[in-house]
């Protein structure tokens, strides 16, 4: 009995956990159909694509420069509560862009 029980609690969270990502999923669908700026990035970051005559110079990451740490915000060590600090994003991006 309590074996049973376990294993639709189980089952119940898997549920709720599949339903939680179809809905994301169902949300980025929506979004790469109706949001031109999203599907720009999309082009541009993973594709490596760009506009009539724009030129794509890439850089080995061999030959970038080390980023600054030191030109970089300071941030809290942890976010509370599960939250990011509103400008972590943003940081976080620039890093990668370096």
């Amino acid at each position: 009995m309590r074996r049973t029980q376990s294993e639709i609690d189980r089952v119940k969270k898997d549920l709720d956990r599949l339903n939680k990502e179809n809905m994301e999923l169902g949300d980025q669908v929506r979004a790469l159909k109706t949001d031109p700026r999203l599907i720009e990035k999309i082009a541009r970051e993973d594709l490596q694509r760009a506009k009539p005559g724009e030129i794509i110079i890439r850089i080995p990451p061999s030959q970038q420069p080390a980023p600054d740490p030191l030109s970089w915000p300071l941030l809290p060590s942890r976010p509370q509560h599960g939250k990011r600090h509103h400008g972590q994003k943003n940081n976080q991006q620039a890093r990668r862009r370096l």
